[in-house]
């Protein structure tokens, strides 16, 4: 056999067997480590909250990531150990953790950590959360740790799962259908208090449970599937010997990830077993977790390589790695049940997930910059940099390939190459340089047209519109007639330099991608459409419509799609493998979009293609400037007056892009701020209820699941609080109050001293004029001891004499004083009235009644006041009487007030009054005494009254009655105000 057939055996062998091995799409990953704010480059384990904020269990702690910084939590917060070798998100706003060794801790939102449960003397690596339970465990041992509500018990595996001598490898929660804990015994599922043991007798390492439907057991190296009735069998599947796997975990497309004891990483990929070691770059580290997120991201946490981050970009790449004939992709056709890319070297197709190069047919002849693919008949004709071919695909080769394409028996030969055609049922055109070249079918006649007049040098596509043939060129737009294909007009405006691609969409209007952007046309008008975040134009290499009736371009800087409300824009931050893209095909068969660019095929995950909702919101942490870390404060919170210089602190979770989030805040209903800054300060709140708001941003787009509220209530100073004004207001009234009281009770007291002052003066009066009394009693009384004398009655003598002396005493005492007790006032008037009755000796006689209720010691009463009543009772009512007559005084309390009652039986005021006419004496005594009884009244609330009035009214002599009536209140006022005076 000559060298050379050799040679092409040998290169289609590789190039047959290299597409047969059918790689997955290529990995891109975003590496984090110290040089991103990670810690240390040691992460054991992952987790995720609702917030979707991803957070990390380090050699030294935890550590918080929201797509561009990490936040750390360590010792400052209350971390019981350094390590954090496992995490589980617990829901709300906690997370529980592992503080290697000994230490079961929670980690709360805000940053505080406290300890759940101390498990001294059993190490804990591992923590699973199944339900409201949470298994600590550490791998090979047989001991094992449940936390529920608060409360830790240690287990034993022997015993709760009924086997001796049972390790435990690996626990792993399988929702409502319990939990399973692989061990050296075999697999048990515990549900309830049912336990199944399956797969005895085997080493079971790990379990996962794959789509939430089946169950995937390693078991002494060999992968084992369950179906629902937790039958199992083996699938063809084998792990290398010695390989032991301590971690699995599942993608959303159904890979599941294996990670080795040590290292090694291995994925099933279609019932696929791929070690990816090297594709991912950790030949010589271990990967110590993977997590998927519910965002769709796939995290790797390696041994001191840091976080890889495996994004769930909106595209799935494919490049020659894959299988693809080259990275630059220059056209897309669909064709039956496969993709046809046409490449910089050659044609490759795209075929359930694997790509394939199209092979060389035997001439040998290669393909070089396929950039036209159009179907043509049966066939599929091809045009590259120096030859149009037809070809069908078939197995993986190209048959019939020509260099002079022809139709029956005419060549295109002449006209290469050629960019664009078009075809209906009676006419085809193709286009090539400066030529038109029209083919009726009826005769296959060959027309070819010259377009140098309209200066054009290229002409890039065709289409068939408002019933003329539209050319695009790199000199606008040439019409021409399709009845008369002598008739041509053209466009050619500074708007449409360089014409690249038509489309006509659903609704009848035309698309037009050029060199300076996209432009519509419809009703006889050019619209330009922005096709750049900020630039004006860009250059538009290719069109096409989706199901839902939306417009994609493909430009130079990324893609863009259009709809009657709103544009998007993906470009390599959404995972594109190049912002050049060269062409654009939306599969209407699949429902998926297909970009071909500078560096690879990009394929549209179907799932972000028809679901644009955000599902995160801005989260917010606030303290006060000055305080310390651990002093945050709560959503809702009351702050005192001069707390109110606060900081806020932004974060929200976005892993998709480089681009960085930007922020845009207001506080109440102020106009928005932006900032890229995450930390805000607002100074000098005022009081009152008020309400902070964030939302994220990248590229003028809100990314953010609407904004977030934070809300708080600054405490007004205490000068500002209604009650402070209230009590002000009571303050000023009470004191308006005692001011009143004070100056009406300084005049009351000014008046009480005054009539104090005049009772005073009225007692002096009356004293006085007792003391001119005094001397005419004197001489009857002593009249009266001559009589006894001169009777020799020397014992009635020295007895007068002696009770006269004592009255004279006692009226001395009492001229001193202005008020006397009771029982002073008795004694002094039992001495007047007995004096006096022996005076005028068998005249009248006397009674003092006292009741029970007028105690002689607690009463007071003016001095001299009841002798002047008495001397008139006897002088003016009873010596006038031919009998003897009677003088009555009752004394008795009522109402705090002391009663006293002098009555006699003589012959009346009016006929002592008829008795005394003719003569000029007029008594002074009674007058002084009811002007004395008048000053006293007012010193009391209760006046002192005096009531004359006849004993008997119906008898001859009717007598005469004195009511006299002294509050208690009177003698009191009186003490207070001498007091004061």
């Amino acid at each position: 056999m000559p060298v050379k057939h050799t040679l092409h055996i040998t290169v289609f062998t590789c190039l047959f067997l290299s597409s047969l091995y059918g790689k997955a799409q290529s990995f891109r990953f975003t590496q984090l480590t110290t040089h991103h704010g990670l810690p240390i480059d040691n992460v054991y384990a992952a987790a995720q909250d609702d917030d979707g904020f991803m957070w990390f269990g380090t050699d030294f702690g935890i550590a918080r990531y929201d797509g561009y910084r990490f936040t750390v939590y360590g010792k400052q917060n209350r971390l019981a150990a350094r390590a954090v070798t496992d995490i589980v998100y617990a829901g709300g706003d906690s997370l529980i953790f592992i503080a290697y060794p000994f230490t079961i801790q929670a980690l709360h939102k805000n940053g505080r950590i406290n300890t759940l449960a101390d498990t001294t003397g059993f190490a804990l690596q591992q923590v699973t959360r199944h339900q409201q339970q949470y298994y600590f465990y550490k791998r090979l041992y047989n001991l094992y740790g449940v936390w529920e509500n608060g409360k830790y018990t240690k287990c034993n595996a022997d015993s709760v799962l009924g086997i001796k001598g049972t390790n435990i490898n690996s626990i792993v929660s399988l929702g409502q259908r319990g939990i399973a804990f692989c061990t050296s015994n075999g697999l048990f599922i515990k549900n309830g208090t049912q336990i199944q043991h399956l797969l005895q007798n085997s080493n079971v390492q790990f379990a996962v449970y794959k789509g939430q439907k089946t169950i995937l057991a390693v078991a002494d190296g060999k992968l084992h599937q369950a179906d629902g009735s937790f039958v199992f069998k083996q699938l063809p599947v084998q792990f290398p010997r010695g390989f032991f796997v301590y971690h699995a975990a599942e993608e959303k497309n159904g890979t599941v990830w294996f990670r080795g004891l040590d290292k090694g990483i291995y994925r099933l990929y279609q019932d696929e077993l791929q070690e990816m070691s090297d594709r991912i770059g950790m030949e010589n580290r271990a990967v110590n977790e993977f997590f998927y997120g519910a965002d769709g991201n796939f995290w790797f946490c390696t041994d001191g390589s840091g976080i890889l981050l495996k994004k769930n970009s909106a595209f799935i790449n494919y490049e020659t790695t894959d299988g693809l004939a080259n990275n630059k992709i220059l056209k897309l056709l669909r064709q039956k049940n496969e993709l046809l890319i046409g490449t910089a070297n050659g044609l490759s197709a795209l075929a359930d997930n694997k790509i394939t190069t199209i092979g060389l047919p035997k001439t040998g002849d290669g393909l070089k910059y396929v950039y036209q693919l159009f179907p043509v008949k049966e066939n599929i004709t091809g045009i590259s940099i120096d030859r149009t071919f037809a070809f069908s695909s078939n197995g993986g080769k190209i048959d019939n390939l020509v260099k002079d394409f022809k139709i029956h028996h005419r060549s295109f030969r002449a006209f290469n190459p050629t960019f664009a055609w078009q075809q209906d049922e009676l006419n085809s055109w193709t286009v090539g340089y400066s030529t038109l070249t029209h083919i009726q079918k009826e005769n296959d006649q060959f027309t070819p047209n010259d377009l140098s007049a309209f200066k054009v040098r290229k002409a890039y596509c065709m289409t068939s519109y408002d019933n003329k043939l539209w050319l695009g060129t790199d000199a606008g737009i040439i019409f021409i007639d399709q009845q008369n294909i002598s008739k041509k007009d053209s466009i050619a405006t500074t708007k449409l330099r360089q014409v690249l691609c038509f489309l006509t969409d659903k609704k009848g209007r035309l698309w037009i991608a050029t060199d300076l952007g996209l432009f519509l046309y419809h009703k006889n008008e050019f619209t330009p459409k922005k096709t750049g975040g900020t630039m004006g134009s860009n250059y538009c290499t290719g069109l096409t419509e989706d199901n839902q009736g939306r417009i994609w371009v493909s430009t130079w800087d990324g893609i863009f799609v259009f709809d009657d409300v709103k544009t998007g824009y993906y470009n390599t931050n959404d995972g594109l493998p190049s912002k050049t893209a060269n062409c654009i095909l939306f599969d209407s068969v699949t429902r998926v979009l297909f970009v071909g660019t500078d560096n690879g095929l990009g394929v549209m995950d179907k799932s972000l293609f028809t679901n644009n909702s955000k599902i995160s919101k801005v989260f917010i942490s606030c303290s006060i400037t000055g305080s310390a870390d651990d002093s945050m404060i709560i959503n809702g919170s009351s702050l005192s007056p001069d707390a109110n210089d606060l900081n806020f602190y932004l974060s929200f979770p976005y892993y998709q892009g480089t681009s960085e989030v930007y922020y845009e805040y207001r506080l109440d209903g102020g106009p928005w701020s932006a900032t890229t800054n995450p930390a805000i300060l607002i100074s000098d709140i005022a009081s009152g209820k008020h309400q902070f708001y964030a939302r994220a941003k990248i590229n003028d787009q809100l990314i953010s699941n609407g904004e977030t509220s934070f809300t708080f209530t600054i405490k007004a100073p205490f000068y500002k609080t209604w009650w402070f004004w209230l009590i002000l207001v009571l303050l000023v009234q009470f004191l308006l109050f005692m001011a009143y009281n004070y100056f009406s009770r300084k005049a009351k007291e000014k008046k009480m001293a005054l009539q104090s002052q005049q009772a005073d003066y009225a007692s002096l009066k009356q004293q006085a004029f007792t003391q001119l009394m005094n001397p005419h009693f004197i001489f009857n009384a002593l009249n009266s001891v001559q009589h006894y004398v001169n009777k020799q009655d020397r014992q009635s003598a020295n007895k007068y004499l002696s009770d006269f002396a004592t009255l004279i005493r006692r009226s001395f005492d009492a001229s001193q004083k202005s008020f006397v007790t009771l029982e002073e006032e008795l004694e002094t008037i039992r001495l007047y009235l007995q004096l006096e009755s022996m005076r005028f000796a068998g005249k009248f006689e006397y009674r003092i009644n006292v009741d029970e209720s007028a105690d002689d010691e607690d009463w007071m009463l003016p001095s001299m006041m009841l002798q002047p009543f008495l001397e008139n009772a006897i002088l003016h009512g009873l010596m006038p009487l031919d009998e003897k007559g009677l003088l009555t005084i009752d004394v008795a309390a009522q109402n705090n007030c002391l009663r006293v009652i002098i009555a006699d039986n003589g012959i009346g005021i009016e006929k002592s009054k008829a008795l005394r006419s003719g003569t000029k004496h007029k008594s002074k005594g009674m007058q002084l005494i009811t002007e004395r009884l008048e000053l006293l009244g007012k010193l009391s609330k209760e006046p002192v009254t005096l009531a004359i009035t006849a004993s008997n009214p119906d008898a001859a002599n009717p007598g005469t009655k004195i009511t006299l009536i002294i509050p208690q209140e009177v003698y009191e006022v009186f003490q207070q105000q001498r007091n004061q005076a």
